[in-house]
């Protein structure tokens, strides 16, 4: 939400920008009104609409990068002694913004209702007659005349004494026939949902100056004397505008109504800024969309060998956190208790070891009793419960299924130039496959890789290499085959495996390590 606010602001803010250095000074305004609602609109959609475009996965080359590991060395850890539990409790700042936001802005949408209702109540309160398109609302005290939608509000002793002059009256009929209230209803409530961007308070004052650009064009088709109408505008000044949900009456706005009646306009000048609109529109739909890369498989589509299931995608939840298909359902529709919750962290606390690396807290064997204890409250645990609980429980996973390769397939992968090779889970060089026949393989899986520089470096360096492939391949022997499957089958109905969220560089990451 936060990347979508950002992206959103940025459009206005450029839109604004063009909109003041090119359109503003032409007398192009019904353009310019359609252009500044439709700039609006553009900020909130440019930002969800998406592309796809096509990637090729990325490489698995290291254990922080996969999914699952199908087993523990236990010489890898030390014992580590365990430790008090945190008891502190964390301050949820993002409730606290969220919960003030919508504080004030409903206050501002009370306020946005509340003028609504008092020019509504103004016009049942008092004498409303017929004129042409409108409805002149007779006010008993003196104002400035203005306009709500189809309401012109004038003063009724000026009305009565025929003191309105006829100018003043074509600017206000002009406003009700292009409905510029409905742009200030609509950049009101703007202000009131998004109180915290401050560019709105620009596009309001823009779109309500562009509004009485509009009616004074209508004047002046009407009433040749421009200098007579603009002296009645300088009057009207020092009067003052209090009205609500109406365009301001100052010397600023005047001044620029003023310098706009005698401005010349050129139409070719015109033309070019109005096209110029739809190279504005391509480029911030290519800055400030989103673009979705789509991983690009090889041609037979496999399980690789070290990220599992790929039969039914898996679901985000939380931050970071993914329930597989193989998730256990949550039997308790409150979750877990705090007491259960302190429990189990007690117990993960109890089995919690160091790898002798050094890099991660690990679990790895747990007692019966505290296994069968650890599965029960994880049961109960709902899903954000979960995603905090360093020990989870899945249904195991089905064996993949034989995928035996063709000769020419073995042949072509000999190549070091396009495949790096791994078998039963161990780097070779393209040249072993020669003491292979395709009948040695029970299961192999292929996907094309994207990299940067930078990993390309690492990954030569790592396997000593001359040149980068271009697609990884994971391929397992006839025993490496049967060994896997009998692991699985191996495996507790319910399998626990130790949830890691943190790297050591501290980048956010998530694998398991399953425990048996």
């Amino acid at each position: 939400m936060i990347l979508y606010l950002f992206k959103s602001t940025l459009c206005l803010a450029i839109f604004l920008l063009v909109y003041l250095l090119l359109l503003e000074k032409e007398k192009m305004h019904r353009f310019n009104r359609w252009y500044l609602l439709g700039s609006i609109i553009c900020s909130f959609v440019v930002p969800l609409i998406s592309f796809r475009t096509e990637i090729q996965s990325l490489p698995v080359l290291e254990e922080i990068q996969v999914r699952y590991v199908e087993f523990v060395n236990a010489g890898d850890i030390k014992t580590v002694q365990p430790s008090a539990l945190p008891q502190a409790k964390r301050i949820n700042w993002q409730n606290i913004l969220l919960i003030s936001y919508c504080i004030i802005s409903i206050g501002l949408l009370i306020r946005f209702s509340r003028n609504i209702y008092l020019l509504l109540s103004r016009i049942a309160k008092n004498k409303v007659i017929a004129y042409g398109s409108a409805k002149l609302v007779l006010l008993k005290e003196n104002v400035v005349s203005h306009t709500f939608l189809d309401h012109i509000f004038i003063s009724e002793t000026a009305y009565v004494d025929e003191s309105v002059e006829k100018e003043i009256l074509i600017h206000e009929l002009t406003h009700v026939q292009q409905k510029h209230s409905l742009d200030i209803l609509f950049i009101e409530f703007l202000q009131a949902v998004f109180w915290f961007n401050p560019l709105f308070i620009f596009y309001k004052k823009a779109i309500q100056l562009n509004h009485e650009f509009l009616a004074d064009d209508a004047v002046l088709k009407s009433c040749t004397n421009i200098y007579a109408y603009q002296y009645l505008l300088l009057e009207k000044v020092s009067l003052g505008n209090n009205a609500l949900l109406s365009s301001p009456f100052n010397f600023s706005v005047t001044k620029k109504r003023l310098v706009m009646m005698t401005r010349s306009s050129n139409q070719i000048s015109m033309l070019l800024k109005e096209l110029s609109v739809i190279p504005l529109l391509a480029v911030m739909l290519f800055i400030f969309s989103s673009k979705i890369s789509i991983a690009q498989n090889s041609n037979t589509l496999q399980p690789n060998s070290k990220t599992g299931d790929t039969t039914k995608p898996n679901k985000k939840v939380g931050t970071g956190r993914y329930i597989s298909k193989y998730e256990l359902p949550v039997i308790s529709k409150t979750g877990a208790t705090k007491e259960e919750l302190d429990e189990f962290n007690a117990i993960v606390l109890r089995n919690t070891t160091k790898t002798a690396k050094g890099n991660h807290d690990i679990v790895t064997h747990t007692s019966p009793e505290d296994r069968r204890r650890l599965e029960a409250i994880y049961k109960k645990m709902n899903h954000e419960q979960r995603h905090e609980a360093k020990i989870g429980f899945e249904r195991k996973m089905e064996p993949w299924a034989k995928t035996v390769p063709t000769t020419e397939e073995l042949n072509k992968w000999k190549n070091p130039e396009n495949y790096g090779v791994w078998i039963d889970g161990k780097k070779i060089t393209n040249e072993k496959l020669n003491d292979y026949k395709a009948s040695d393989f029970s299961h192999y899986s292929a996907s094309n890789l994207a990299y940067t520089e930078k990993m390309k470096k690492d990954v030569m360096e790592t396997f000593h290499l001359k040149t980068m492939y271009k697609v990884q391949l994971d391929l397992m022997t006839n025993a490496g085959y049967e060994k896997y499957v009998a692991g699985i089958n191996a495996e507790p109905e319910n399998r626990m495996f130790y949830h890691v969220v943190k790297s050591p560089d501290g980048k956010s990451i998530e694998y398991r390590i399953a425990i048996y």
